[in-house]
């Protein structure tokens, strides 16, 4: 809260507790009304950069997703079991990356916050073992 200053001398005066100013007793007007409480504007810069990270973060997904189906479709040659595996890699760290996502307000992750974390840093190591699996394939074919 500021303090009303006095017209005169311009010092700091509180209302509540004196009517006239201590420095050269003139009278001392009124505190200034609080602000509203309701709900803050976001600016637009924030709006945006929030749309697009929204963005990214669906096209990240599409990527992981493409990367799982070609896993599954079929993918036996090594540099195609990499490839897959890497972009369903990169699929596993954007959803890590959205499920730790904590507000501005939070003291931290919740449980079930570390709890999915977990379980898709799991995904994420069958993943790297596609990799791995990957690189084995593509040096015992030649």
């Amino acid at each position: 809260m500021s303090l009303p200053r006095c017209p005169h001398c311009r010092s700091a005066v509180n209302p509540a507790w004196f009517a006239r100013c201590i420095g050269c007793g003139a009278d001392v007007p009124p505190a200034p009304p609080a602000p509203p409480q309701g709900r803050r504007q976001v600016p637009p810069v924030l709006k945006e950069a929030r749309r697009d990270t929204n963005g990214v973060f669906g096209l990240l997904v599409l990527v992981g997703v493409l990367g799982i189906l070609g896993i599954f479709t079929g993918a036996r040659q090594g540099v195609l079991l990499i490839l897959s595996s890497a972009t369903g890699m990169v699929g596993v760290v954007a959803m890590i990356a959205k499920v730790m996502h904590v507000g501005p307000r939070s003291t931290g992750p919740s449980c079930l916050q570390l709890a999915g974390a977990v379980v898709l840093c799991g995904i994420g190591l069958l993943f790297g073992a596609g990799i791995l699996l990957g690189f084995v394939c593509s040096k015992l074919g030649d």
